[in-house]
């Protein structure tokens, strides 16, 4: 897939067309992981700069993707620290 491919890709829910493993390598955007974790774009970008998330892939100068997997992973161990199972 080409990085313009990649850039313009959307989330697509898990379904019998796809193994858990393709879900989780899903691209999300900025918003969408604002969204997923219910906090501001803003507060997603902090989170990156504190390594509290994962840094975005990069494909060009104003393109960026999370890997869906990458932040599950993210929402699961806040989960386990707080005792919550996400």
């Amino acid at each position: 897939m080409s990085s313009l491919d990649q850039c313009n890709a959307t989330t697509v829910p898990p379904s019998s067309h796809f193994s858990k493993l393709q879900y989780q390598e899903q691209r999300l955007t900025v918003k969408q992981v604002a969204d997923l974790l219910q906090i501001g774009v803003s507060t997603v970008w902090a989170m990156v700069k504190d390594d509290r998330l994962p840094a975005p892939e990069r494909y060009g100068s104003r393109c960026t993707r999370w890997r869906l997997g990458a932040v599950l992973e993210v929402l699961q161990k806040s989960g386990e620290e707080e005792g919550l199972r996400v």
